[in-house]
């Protein structure tokens, strides 16, 4: 519920003050148009992969499999990454006050993201050395 709560005050307050200043305006409405595009192509690439293992929840599907190919051979968590990056484009193409919440939101998916390795684990026996081959959890590099 806090997931659908966090994503509902971002989209209400791409709408609300206060605005970027004008001197930097032009530039996040153009780094966050390009963030939200890649955001939405890795989101849509990762939910290709998983196929049907895909699940909108943390816990993984009976009979899925673990995907290691594609934006997963890259980092694990691809769709919460592709959403932190489509959400912080949009703030910033938008409003301030849409990045408090995105922040927010980011921060859930990292919480979540911690339970649902927990699951993989205890899913799928291979799942620890896909996370040593796989080290980055959303971000090449940083996380």
């Amino acid at each position: 519920m806090a997931q659908f709560a966090l994503i509902a005050a971002a989209a209400v307050s791409w709408f609300l003050p206060p605005r970027w200043p004008e001197t930097v305006e032009a530039a996040f409405v153009a780094l966050g148009a390009a963030l939200t595009f890649i955001g939405l192509t890795l989101v849509f690439a990762a939910y290709r992969a998983l196929g049907p293992a895909f699940t909108p929840l943390p816990r993984p599907r009976e009979g899925g499999r673990l995907v290691e190919k594609g934006p997963y051979g890259v980092v694990r968590h691809p769709i919460y990454a592709g959403g932190i990056l489509f959400f912080t484009g949009l703030a910033l193409a938008t409003s301030v006050t849409s990045l408090v919440a995105t922040a927010a939101l980011a921060t859930l998916w990292a919480y979540k993201l911690e339970a649902e390795e927990r699951w993989l684990e205890e899913k799928f026996e291979v799942y620890p050395e896909y996370r040593r081959d796989t080290p980055w959890r959303l971000m090449p590099g940083v996380f």
